[in-house]
Formats: structure tokens, sequence, C-alpha cells
């Protein structure tokens, strides 16, 4: 007897659909329910099986080979239509609804089956928790009271997988926009560093100009310069300085001119320049050589500035040393110091929004970043696969 489909069917079907469920991998939580259903009620099989459109489908199995069955000869077709009770057949072949029922005629011989049913919130019954064994049987009280309990436990782990995987969709979609954000901001990083140099660095350049011939205009004279015209002139030198400053910290233009490796060799002689810290960088030809796209030479180029940075403000270090190689199809950049080795507390403080940035740029391209401390100083490696990773839901 093939059993009727439940008044809600499409809307069971739908939710049904909305755990994702069908067709995954066996998982250790799921497989471990269905053992103890067995062990408990005494069976030889135990099952948790939803209920497909045209089949039923194992998520996990004790005691039997099939992946799935035919919704029409399934056991829990019928469970759906009591969705508030244990379906229970004490002996198939002497119940006329299965008594030709090809799983108590044929492999797996089912005599006895109970199901609890896997029941949503909504009341949509996804299924069921059920025990099978190939000869008439009965469950005393506290065997059913324990497959309702496990039933209930299998959604709660279905619910949970859904939550999870609700979360990161959600946590997916924000790198996506905190990725754009970026991007925006990179532009218009390079934006306003183009308008400073075009504009601000060509009138100080110019004011720098007419105070230097000014100056030489006396000097040739065979007089002294106004203390006045030459401290202005400093001050426009120290001017062009600062100018030229912001504008490496917004945008250098080596980085889209020369790519990031030559970047970075370029920033590390700026850092050891502005911080008389010792930094040195080893690119080795192979990696040289090889070109990276924008949004991963940004991002790299980004979280070795950010963490020089860090290595100037906190970690007291006389000496940092830049290694870059590609392995594996990956950048890899390690960034020692011999400072006092950042600890653990540091790298959780929920202000750290310059380490928390470094993470987030690398995980969103796929790749991670690992940050060591000790008493030495602290290494910090990232590594950026070179193919695009995939972003969908």
């Amino acid at each position: 007897m093939i059993a009727s489909l439940p008044d809600n069917e499409s809307e069971r079907l739908r939710a049904l659909r909305n755990y994702d469920i069908l067709d995954t991998l066996p998982e250790r939580e799921y497989q471990d329910i269905v053992q103890m259903a067995a062990l408990i009620c005494g069976t030889p099989i135990a099952l948790i099986s939803l209920i497909d459109a045209e089949r039923q489908w194992f998520k996990a199995k004790v005691g039997l080979e099939a992946a799935e069955t035919s919704r029409q000869s399934a056991f829990c077709a019928h469970a759906l239509l009591e969705p508030d009770v244990l379906f229970i057949v004490p002996d198939a072949r002497r119940d006329p609804r299965f008594a030709d029922n090809p799983l108590v005629t044929a492999a797996p011989n089912i005599n006895f089956y109970a199901g609890a049913p896997l029941k949503t919130v909504d009341g949509h019954v996804l299924g069921t928790l059920c025990v099978v064994d190939q000869k008439p049987r009965r469950l005393d009280a506290s065997q059913q009271e324990a497959l309702f309990a496990l039933s209930r436990q299998v959604m709660t782990q279905l619910d949970m997988r859904l939550k999870l995987a609700e979360l990161q969709r959600a946590q997916a979609q924000l790198r996506e926009v905190a990725a754009h954000q970026d991007r925006i901001m990179e532009e218009e990083r390079k934006r306003i560093a183009r308008e400073i140099h075009d504009e601000l660095g060509g009138v100080m350049t110019g004011i720098k100009s007419y105070l230097s011939f000014a100056i030489d205009t006396v000097e040739r004279s065979g007089a002294r310069p106004d203390p006045h015209l030459v401290e202005a002139c400093q001050l426009a030198d120290s001017a062009i300085e600062t100018v030229r400053r912001v504008i490496t910290d917004l945008r250098p233009s080596v980085l889209d001119q020369l790519g990031v490796w030559a970047a970075l060799e370029w920033y590390c002689d700026q850092f050891q320049e502005r911080t008389r810290l010792a930094c040195s960088i080893d690119i080795d030809a192979a990696t040289a050589g090889t070109e990276v796209d924008t949004q991963r030479s940004t991002a790299l180029f980004r979280i070795v500035q950010e963490t020089l940075t860090n290595v100037a403000r906190h970690a007291k270090a006389s000496r940092v040393v830049l290694r870059a190689r590609i392995e594996n199809a990956a950048m890899v950049v390690e960034i020692r110091d011999n400072g006092r080795g950042i600890v653990s507390p540091d790298l959780l403080r929920q202000d750290s929004w310059g380490i928390a940035g470094m993470y987030e740029r690398a995980r969103y391209l796929g790749g991670a970043l690992t940050i060591h401390g000790s008493d030495s100083g602290t290494t910090v490696i990232v590594c950026i696969p070179m193919e695009e990773p995939s972003h969908g839901s």
C-alpha cells in the first residue's frame, strides 16, 4: 500500500530543501544517534530517514547498506501522516498495508518498524528516526520515550546545522561588503593621492622654486638672504616631504606601476629611513618575476604595511626581516622582528582593528595569517593563494 501525501506536502518539501541536508556526507553526530537508537531498542537496523519527493534517503544508518529507497516502499512515508505519535508496525507480514511491500518480501526483510517523527518547529515532518528488525517485536514505554528523545536530538542537530549555514552565509556576505568597501576606499585613496600630488604637490614645488630663486638672486648680488626667506624655504622642503609621506601612506604609486614585490622593497627602505629600524627584505628571483593581480597586491601590501606599523609602535625592536616566496601556488610572506613578542591577549583585544583587518584581508582571498610571539620577537606569516577563491554561499 502506497502512503497518501500529507496535506502540507509542498510546504514540507520546501522545509526539507531549506535544511540542505539531502545527499550530504556522513557526519559523526548523526551516526552516533542511530547507533544509540539501535542499542536502546535492541534492533539490528536504525536509520535517519528523510522523505524526498520520490525517495527516502538515509542521513545515517546502522545495519543497512542501501543509501536510499523508493518513497513508494518507504515505511517512513506512512509515518508522515501521523506526525505526533511513534509510528509502530509490530509485524509487517501480518499488516495489510505492508505485507506485499518489497522491503518486507525481499531484503532487508522488514518485519518490525518503529519511527519517531523528525518534526520542525513549524510542524513539518521531514522524516523519521526509525529502528527496524527482521522479526516481530515490541518496544516498552522506556524504549519508545528514548526513541522520541533521540529524534528530538536529530532535529536539534539539523537546526544547529541550518543556523550554522545561515551564519556562514551572513559572514560571507559581510566579507563581500567589507571587501567592496575596501576596494572603494583604495580607489579613493588613489584618487586623493593623485590629486595631492598633482595639485598640492605642484603648488608646493612651485613655492619652493620661487623661494630658491629669490635666495639665489640675493646671494648672487653679494648680499645675505633674509633669514625669514631661508626659513620659508626650509619649511617648503618640510611641507614637500610631508606631502610625499601622505601620498605614500594613501597609495604608493610604485604599487600600481611596478607591482607588489617592488613596492615591498621600496616600502622597507622607506620604513627603515623613517623609523631608523634595520629592515631587510629577501625576495627570491622566481617570486620577484611573478605577476600578482591588483586585489592580491593591495591586500599583501596593506598587511605588510600594518605589520611594520605595529612593529614600529609596539615591538621595541631594532631589526625586522621580511622574506617572500611562492610556495604551493600561494604567496607566502614572513615578517620577523627581534622585539618583545606579542602575547595572546593582545591578539584577542576587541580594539585591535589593525590585526583584525589583516586577518580579514587574508581570509577573504582564501588565505591565512598566523601571528606568533616569543621572547625573541614576533613572527607574522601571511599566505594568500594565487588563484581566485570562491565566495559563494
